[in-house]
């Protein structure tokens, strides 16, 4: 008997000889094996009577023998991650904590430690009133799915995020009786801890939370009771729905539209999209929620592959004993049109902000880029830029330098123009530090800053938990904001100081990201609250959708575009990225030959084209963008494509399957 084994590296299935005695039920057991010289655990993924002919010359055997740790549908699930993310089935394993997991198994088993605990939950009539008035609607055709262990993927479009959290804990506690295995996921880590205490709540010590900053003793203990069958609740981020639970009956993902779920590095996916396909193999039910419903989503709900639950009515909230559901903040858009390049915040803005902070309120001003501003020549009108990556340069004006936000490459302030050498340098657009600037000379009054890479706790009053007067922030102020813990919207309200900024990136996406992100920015503001915002275009339609709440119009108008563009949902994309160290004119000419082999019946290449990198190592980047209607047919083209790219040698391809930038 021969079994075909995968290993936890970027290596294919490699093929053993069983010695005599073996159990036949081989199949998703761990073994120890030889390889390079060294002896490794993997997992069985398949096995026969008869290997390949050219294998049967110095076949080596299998050394150890271990428990099943996976089940056939857990196998088919990992050779389909393998297969659709264009990667190994031993990648795949990897990030699907099979190290852990075979670390834990052998050394348990080797102490004598390893029981057979389970958690399989009673049967039994569900009790719990909480809320069902106003959910009964969505909580009867989730948790019927959910009892029938029946594969079905719902959308829910929440009010709030803390709408989204209720319908969370209400299904949970609806199925406590009956669960067998769930997968709850969180796009941030923050948001953790709104969710972890209320589901330990109700299940104790079966919950057990996975997530990226957990050290390597945290995860292996985790993923031993994983295994063990002492936790069946699994609360984490996006790695957490590769966690290795025997049984699944429900996937929860809030937030599903959040591009926290795309992995960045190793085996790139979309743990939103994972989460579905895992359902779909464990025949569990799956719920995705989200205060702005991605696309996509909203997309496969209109072709039958979601269903879209009902939205809460006023009148279930009546009939549940609730109050009505409370006015969200008003959206309102400032013209900036006709005001002169130095006027960054509108008097309207201003006024406003010292009306709030008069009456002991919070108002936030959003900006999205970090520094002081760029630098542009009056002479000439062009803009410093980075020598390596040609983007342009961002002046801090405190430190006196200008860095990239690619590379991370900095520079002294020039004293002149680096094209046609005139001294005319003038600060041009605004950062975060020059909008604070302003705010603090128009209020006369401190404004403190909250953005990645300053410390967090100087934007609170000393040892108070409450956040200062005038902030100005960037996207990251969320994340600040709410590890303090408290489910208070904490400002009267926000500026978005150039939603234009949102609304003219070079992505097919921007709209879309446009409206949740500030969506995001509605849930920090009280609900008599204002959101502001700041644009050069105010007629542009997509602020009218977002000022009215009119999510349908947006939904329409936006897959409109999409169909007549040809982009996602209504194609695939596959992306290669490859970076290189040094002149790519030969390589790029080599990658030309490789993607003129491409079948373009079916399949549209882009590219290739160089762009910059954002690592220092590499001088720039190669990218090849692929994109068809057709799946299959862009998933055959892109593996051969991939296969010959790897034999022009080269030290680094990044495959991303379904980028979500491109």
């Amino acid at each position: 008997m021969y079994v075909n084994v995968a290993f936890p590296l970027k290596v294919p299935l490699l093929t053993y000889i069983l010695p005599s005695g073996a159990p036949e039920d081989m199949r998703g057991r761990i073994v120890r094996a030889p390889l390079g010289g060294r002896s490794l655990a993997g997992l069985v993924m398949s096995t026969s009577t008869e290997p390949e002919a050219k294998l049967k010359k110095n076949m080596r055997e299998v050394q150890e023998i271990y428990q099943h740790v996976m089940t056939a549908s857990a196998i088919a699930f990992q050779r389909w991650l393998a297969d659709y993310y264009l990667s190994t089935v031993g990648t795949a394993l990897r990030s699907s904590f099979f190290e852990e997991i075979s670390d834990c198994v052998i050394k348990e088993i080797e102490a004598g430690k390893m029981g057979a605990s389970s958690t399989s939950p009673g049967q039994g009539p569900v009790s719990s009133p909480f809320l069902y008035g106003a959910y009964r609607p969505a909580l009867d055709a989730v948790c019927e799915s959910a009892r029938l262990n029946d594969y079905r993927s719902f959308l829910y479009h929440a009010g709030s995020s803390g709408e989204e959290r209720l319908l969370l804990t209400a299904t949970m506690t609806h199925l406590k009786e009956s669960i067998a295995g769930a997968v709850i996921l969180v796009p941030e880590i923050a948001q953790l801890e709104f969710i972890v205490p209320v589901i330990k709540d109700l299940f104790g010590d079966r919950v057990c939370v996975l997530h990226s900053k957990l050290g390597r003793k945290e995860t292996a203990g985790a993923i031993r009771k994983i295994i063990s069958g002492s936790s069946d609740i699994v609360v984490g981020t996006r790695s957490a729905v590769l966690a290795p639970l025997k049984k699944i009956s429900f996937i929860a993902v809030l937030s599903e539209h959040s591009s926290s779920y795309k992995a960045e590095e190793g085996l790139r996916y979309n743990g939103r999209d994972v989460a579905v396909m895992r359902g779909f193999y464990e025949k569990a039910t799956v719920l995705l929620s989200s205060i702005c419903p991605s696309v996509e989503s909203v997309y496969n709900t209109g072709i039958g592959k979601y269903v879209m639950l009902p939205l809460i009515t006023e009148n279930g909230m009546q009939n549940a004993g609730l109050e009505k559901r409370p006015e969200r903040p008003k959206i309102k858009i400032v013209s900036l049109k006709g005001s002169g390049t130095g006027i960054f915040l509108a008097p309207e803005i201003i006024k406003e902000a010292g009306n709030i902070t008069a009456h002991a309120k919070r108002f936030l001003f959003l900006v999205h880029r970090k520094g002081y501003s760029y630098l542009r020549c009056d002479e000439c009108g062009s803009v410093e830029r980075c020598r390596t990556c040609d983007v342009p340069l961002i002046y801090y004006k405190g430190e006196d330098v200008l860095k990239c936000r690619y590379c991370g490459g900095m520079h002294e302030s020039p004293g002149s123009c680096a094209n046609c050498h005139g001294s005319e340098l003038k600060s041009f657009g605004a950062g975060i530090d020059r909008v604070k600037e302003q705010v603090e000379a128009l209020l006369k009054a401190e404004a403190l800053v909250i953005e990645k890479g300053r410390p967090a706790d100087h934007v609170y009053g000393g040892s108070s938990p409450d956040l200062a007067p005038l902030v100005v922030g960037t996207g990251y102020a969320r994340g600040i904001v709410h590890k303090k813990g408290s489910n208070e919207k904490p400002f009267g309200a926000i500026a978005f100081q150039n939603i234009d900024a949102l609304l003219l990136r070079p992505d097919f996406r921007l709209y879309e990201r446009a409206i949740q992100e500030i969506m995001a920015a509605v849930q920090m503001v009280r609900n008599d609250g204002t959101v502001f915002l700041q644009t050069r275009m105010p007629q542009n339609k997509m602020l009218r959708f977002i000022r009215s709440y009119d999510f349908s119009g947006f939904y329409r108008h936006e897959l409109s575009q999409r169909k007549e563009f040809n982009n996602p949902p209504y194609s695939r994309l596959i992306l290669f990225t490859l970076p290189v160290r040094n002149e790519p004119g030969k390589l790029l000419n080599e990658i030309q030959k490789v993607t003129a082999g491409v079948d373009t019946s079916n399949v549209e290449v882009l590219g290739p084209v160089e762009l910059p990198y954002h690592s220092k190592k590499y001088r720039s980047c190669i990218r090849v963008l692929m994109k068809s209607k057709d799946r299959a047919a862009l998933h055959d083209e892109a593996r051969v494509t991939l296969k010959n790219l790897e034999k022009l040698k080269i030290s680094k391809i990044i495959v991303d399957v379904d980028p979500i930038e491109v």
